[in-house]
């Protein structure tokens, strides 16, 4: 598996893009949040020990989402 560091406020993955992995949450706080009418919502927040990403490479489909990182974080 790949490490990956990601400063606080960064993007890891925007709503519609591609999706070709996921991700394990070693350390620090994501925020996955989705567009709609009245800007940004937040579906929540995932920390250490945490998977997300993983249903745009069940389903095949572009990713549903953005996930950004809140604080210093480092994925897998």
């Amino acid at each position: 598996m790949n490490t990956r560091h990601y400063n606080a406020g960064e993007v890891i993955f925007q709503e519609g893009e591609i999706s070709h992995e996921a991700f394990f949450v070693i350390s620090g706080t994501i925020e996955i949040s989705i567009k709609s009418s009245e800007g940004s919502l937040v579906l929540g927040r995932l920390g250490a020990g945490e998977i997300f990403g993983e249903m745009g490479m069940i389903t095949d489909r572009p990713r549903s989402a953005t996930a950004r990182a809140l604080e210093n974080t480092v994925v897998e």
